[in-house]
């Protein structure tokens, strides 16, 4: 068997090489397109998707301090028709809200004036102690007011004379509602806080006579309250008579 020639190897160069490998994958391209179009691609031809931004959170109006008050006013004061003497009493261990209907004067000439109708909160410890005024008519008191109380009690002015009813000045201090109205309001005995435990410490009001005076521009009213009294003294059931102490 005769030798066969050894087989010759012929090295392919490169360049050689590209131009045909152009050709195939141009030929599979071609295939593809055809099997398969872009436009089947998802998304193509569509408008582009826009993504919504998140939306802010929902900020509801604060009230105003009106809406606050009003609704603050409501829960102590639920528009009552009429005057009312409004307290927070201590009966044991049960505190207490009450409201007692009174009327009010209109034209009294002091504290003194035996006019003023009262009101008696009976024996128990009046903790807070205010009123509740109309919320419509004449009587609704505006909205720029001021409120005195004096506490009327019985002194021997000179002697040898018989005891006068006098009216004292009595210092109080605005606790409810949170945000004051001219429509409710209650009030507790001005006391020095230097030693007490916070600003909102307070004492309960004093047994005596205590006579208020809300007043605005051209509106006058007046009352008159007892607290905790176990008797009542003649010369303060009697017509008043006597001159406020400054």
């Amino acid at each position: 068997m005769a030798d066969r020639p050894p087989p010759t190897l012929t090295r392919l160069d490169s360049q050689a090489r590209t131009p045909w490998l152009m050709v195939v994958a141009a030929a599979v391209f071609a295939v593809l397109a055809i099997v398969k179009p872009w436009t089947a691609l998802p998304g193509y031809g569509e408008r582009p998707a826009v993504v919504p931004r998140p939306a802010p959170p929902s900020l509801e109006p604060r009230p105003d301090a009106g809406a606050i008050s009003a609704r603050d006013v409501a829960r102590h004061c639920p528009a009552p028709a009429s005057w009312r003497v409004f307290s927070h009493q201590s009966w044991g261990d049960r505190a207490v809200r009450s409201w007692r209907l009174t009327t009010v004067e209109h034209a009294a000439d002091g504290p003194t004036d035996s006019s003023i109708p009262v009101s008696d909160l009976g024996l128990s410890t009046i903790d807070l102690l205010g009123y509740c005024a109309p919320w419509d008519g004449t009587d609704r008191p505006p909205a720029l007011t001021s409120v005195a109380v004096w506490r009327l009690e019985e002194r021997r002015l000179e002697a040898g004379q018989p005891d006068r009813v006098v009216a004292v000045p009595f210092a109080i201090r605005h606790v409810l509602p949170v945000v004051p109205s001219s429509l409710a309001a209650l009030f507790a005995p001005a006391v020095d806080t230097s030693g007490d435990p916070g600003p909102r410490a307070t004492t309960a009001w004093p047994a005596g006579r205590y006579v208020f005076h809300l007043a605005g521009d051209e509106f006058d009213r007046w009352w008159g309250v007892d607290v905790g009294r176990p008797r009542a003294a003649a010369a303060l059931h009697a017509p008043l008579s006597g001159a406020p102490v400054p």
